[in-house]
C-alpha cells in the first residue's frame, strides 16, 4: 500500500500509479487504450479508498445508493466486451474516463462524504469495464489474424479477445526469450539473469500493464472470486491487482480456453520407483557439527532406471495411462514421487509426452544439480497443443532423513515392505510414509525433504549407511 497524507487528490494519486500518462504520452485526458493499465488505476483507486466497503455500495436498499441491478450488468459487460472484441475503448468508457477526470481535480481520496459517491460511482464502473474488457486473459484461445485492433463489423467472433490474444502471443515470445537466456547461462557457466517482457507487455511474466511500473503495482489473471467478504479481489472476475513485485512475485502459467462446464481434472499418481537398490544409497564427504556418527548422503534415482531411455520411460507411462482408462478417461497428468527421475531425464520424457497430445500436466520429483551439490526439486511441466508451453522447478523445503533405527532392524539380506500408500502428504515438518513391513509392521519410516545441499540427508550412521548400500529394498505399492 502506497503511503499518502489524508488530504491526497484523487487525480494525483493516479498519476502516481500512471507517471506517464494514460498512454505514455505524458497526458491523462484520454482514457487508457490497454485494459489492464485503466485496471490497475481504478482497482489502486478502490483499495486506498475504501470504496467498496461504503454504504454507496454495500447498502442497496438505501435511496440514491449504487445498486448492480440486471440492467447495469447487462450494460457493464456490453460494454467490456466491445472493448475486448476490437481492443479500442469504446465510447461508453471514454465518456466516462472524462467525467471521472473533471471530478477528481481537487477530490480528495479519504472523501468519505456524499458529494464523493458521485465519483466513486464512476471508478467503480470503469473497474468492472477494465475487468469484462481482459475476459479470457491467461487462457488459450483462438488465434487471431492481426494484431491490430478491430473494428466492431470486422471483428471475428470465434477469435480471441484482443487483450486475451496479446498476452498469449507477448507470453510466448517472453518464454521463448527466457528459454534462450537459460541455455546461454548454462554454456557460459554463470547465474542466469531475470528476463522481463515481450514485444509489446514490457514487464512480463510479473505483470500485465503496458504503462503501470511493477515497483508501484501489479496486474495478473485470476480464475477464482470470493464470493464472502467486502475486499477488492471480491469484485473482478478475470484480472486481479497485486502488490509492487519489491513484496511479491508473481508469475502467470498460461491456461487452456477456460470452459463454463466443470469436468473432473483426472489425476494419474505412478509410484515409481516400484524398486529402490541399496546402492541408490551413497555417502558424502563431512559430518555434522557435534555428532561425528551422523553422515550425509546423495540419492542417485539413476540406479532405479537402469539403462531405461527417456522413450522407454515415456512409453511406460503411455501404457499406464492406457491401463487407466477403464477407471478414468481421460488422463489429464501425470504424476510421480519426490527424487523420481534425474532432470534432464525428466526434461526429454515431459518432451515425449508433450508430443503425444494426450496429456496436459506431467509432475515430477527431480534430482538436480551437480555430483557435488545435487539438489531435490519439484519440477511441472505443462502442455499445449502438443509441445511444453511452460515449466516450473521448486526446491523442497526439507531435508530428507533416515531413521538411525531403520536399517539395523532389517538383519535380512532383503526387506520387503509390502504396502505404501502412492499418496504421500508433505507439510512443512516431516513428510511421513506408513510401510507395513515384513519385520515391524507398523514401523514409521520418515522422510525430511532435501533443502541447502540439495538431495543430501542427515542422521545416519556409517554403518547403516554400508548396510543400506549392500542391500536391495523392495518397495511394492497397493495402488
Amino acid at each position: 500500500m502506497i503511503e499518502l497524507p489524508e488530504d491526497f487528490a484523487v487525480l494525483d494519486f493516479i498519476k502516481i500509479v500512471l507517471p506517464y500518462g494514460t498512454n505514455g504520452d505524458g497526458h491523462w485526458s484520454g482514457i487508457c487504450q490497454w485494459p489492464p493499465d485503466l485496471f490497475a488505476a481504478m482497482a489502486a483507486v478502490a483499495e486506498r479508498s475504501g470504496l467498496y466497503s461504503e454504504p454507496t455500495f454495500t447498502s442497496y436498499w438505501l435511496e440514491g445508493r449504487f445498486a448492480p441491478t440486471e440492467k447495469w450488468i447487462k450494460k457493464t459487460r456490453s460494454i467490456g466486451g466491445q472493448w475486448a472484441k476490437t481492443g479500442v475503448p469504446p465510447k461508453e468508457a471514454a465518456d466516462f474516463w472524462g467525467m471521472l477526470t473533471k471530478r477528481i481535480t481537487d477530490a480528495r481520496i479519504d472523501d468519505e462524504g456524499r458529494k464523493a459517491e458521485e465519483w466513486k460511482k464512476i471508478v467503480f464502473q470503469l473497474l468492472a469495464i477494465a475487468d469484462e474488457a481482459c475476459a479470457g486473459v491467461g487462457f488459450l484461445g483462438q488465434p487471431v489474424k492481426s494484431r491490430q485492433p478491430r473494428s466492431a463489423s470486422s471483428a471475428d467472433q470465434d477469435a480471441a479477445p484482443y487483450a486475451q490474444f496479446i498476452f498469449y502471443e507477448d507470453f510466448l515470445i517472453w518464454r521463448e526469450r527466457w528459454e534462450e537466456e537459460k541455455v546461454r547461462s548454462k554454456r557460459e557457466k554463470r547465474s542466469m539473469p531475470q528476463v522481463i517482457g515481450g514485444d509489446q507487455l514490457p514487464f512480463l511474466p510479473h505483470s500485465l500493464c503496458k504503462w503501470v511500473n511493477p515497483e508501484v503495482f501489479c496486474v495478473q489473471p485470476k480464475t477464482s472470486t470470493p464470493t464472502v467478504g467486502y475486499t477488492l479481489r471480491s469484485l473482478t472476475h478475470h484480472i486481479a491487482l497485486l502488490p509492487s513485485i519489491a513484496n511479491v512475485t508473481t508469475h502467470w502459467h498460461i491456461a487452456h480456453k477456460h470452459d463454463d462446464v466443470s469436468h473432473a481434472f483426472n489425476l494419474l499418481l505412478v509410484p515409481f520407483p516400484y524398486s529402490i537398490p541399496g546402492k541408490s544409497f551413497s555417502p558424502v564427504d563431512g559430518t555434522f557439527p557435534g555428532d561425528s556418527k551422523n553422515r550425509v548422503f546423495k540419492l542417485d534415482p539413476n540406479m532405479w532406471l537402469r539403462r531405461a531411455t527417456p522413450n522407454q520411460f515415456a512409453r511406460f507411462v503411455k501404457e499406464l495411462m492406457i491401463a487407466a482408462n477403464p477407471e478414468m478417461e481421460p488422463v489429464n497428468a501425470v504424476v510421480l514421487p519426490e527424487a523420481a527421475l534425474p532432470l534432464d531425464f525428466a526434461q526429454a520424457v515431459a518432451e515425449i509426452l508433450a508430443r503425444s497430445g494426450k496429456l496436459d500436466l506431467f509432475i515430477t520429483g527431480v534430482v538436480t544439480g551437480t555430483e557435488a551439490n545435487a539438489r531435490n526439486s519439484a519440477a511441472i511441466y505443462r502442455f499445449v497443443n502438443g509441445s511444453v508451453i511452460d515449466s516450473s522447478f521448486q526446491s523442497k523445503h526439507h531435508r530428507w532423513g533416515l531413521d538411525e533405527g531403520h536399517a539395523s532392524v532389517h538383519e535380512a539380506r532383503s526387506a520387503v515392505i509390502t504396502s505404501v500408500t502412492c499418496s504421500i502428504r508433505i507439510t512443512n515438518g516431516v513428510g511421513r510414509l506408513r510401510p507395513s513391513c515384513a519385520h515391524e509392521r507398523g514401523r514409521a519410516l520418515e522422510w525430511y525433504l532435501p533443502m541447502a545441499a540439495g538431495s543430501v540427508c542427515r542422521a545416519v550412521r556409517q554403518d547403516d549407511l554400508d548396510k543400506i548400500q549392500n542391500r536391495k529394498i523392495l518397495w511394492q505399492f497397493d495402488h
